[in-house]
């Protein structure tokens, strides 16, 4: 005949289920990943300025940008529409 099982310690297992789970780690450098909504305006901004290609690759213009955000086309202009002039 099996023997009773005796009452688990208490201390160990608060311990060992209070434990968080793993979650992968964010290096520092790793950029932010852009929702889809952010995508999607980046890609109106660009269809809408002149220098844009076809929609597809509006849309990948606008993910690089956003992924890699210290790119060249990061010191593009301040985004204030006020200094721009027309003559």
């Amino acid at each position: 005949m099996a023997r009773p099982r005796k009452p688990a310690d208490p201390a160990k297992t608060a311990a060992r289920t209070t434990k968080p789970a793993a979650r992968p780690r964010k290096k520092k450098d790793e950029p932010k990943e852009p929702t889809h909504d952010e995508i999607a305006q980046r890609a109106y901004e660009i269809s809408q300025s002149g220098r844009g290609g076809t929609d597809e690759e509006n849309w990948h213009r606008a993910e690089q940008e956003l992924r890699e955000p210290e790119g060249p086309w990061a010191k593009i202009g301040s985004g204030d529409t006020e200094s721009i002039t027309s003559d």
